[in-house]
Parts: C-alpha cells; sequence; structure tokens
C-alpha cells in the first residue's frame, strides 16, 4: 500500500491530465462536433465549404 501511495503522489497528476485529456478527446470533441455541423446544415451549406 506504501509503494501505491508512493506512485501516486509521483504520478498522479500525470494519471490526472492524461484522464482528463482522454475524456476531452474522446467524449467532448465529437459532441461539439455534432452540435457545429447540425448548425452548418441548418445554414445550407456543407462542413467542407465552411473550412473555407
Amino acid at each position: 500500500m506504501k509503494r501505491f501511495l508512493a506512485f501516486l503522489q509521483t504520478h498522479g497528476l500525470t494519471i490526472f491530465f492524461g484522464a482528463v485529456f482522454l475524456t476531452a478527446t474522446c467524449i467532448l470533441r465529437p459532441t461539439l462536433d455534432k452540435y457545429e455541423e447540425d448548425r452548418i446544415a441548418k445554414e445550407g451549406g456543407t462542413r467542407y465549404a465552411s473550412r473555407q
């Protein structure tokens, strides 16, 4: 148990930020992309045209 706590003390922040980054990439980003696609579809343009 002591070794585990020592490991968490040294690598805890790295693990935490890694988990936050993965969550943001895998969950939030596709959701935001979907909202953006819906918004562009309402305006009558395509996603490709909106990037130019």
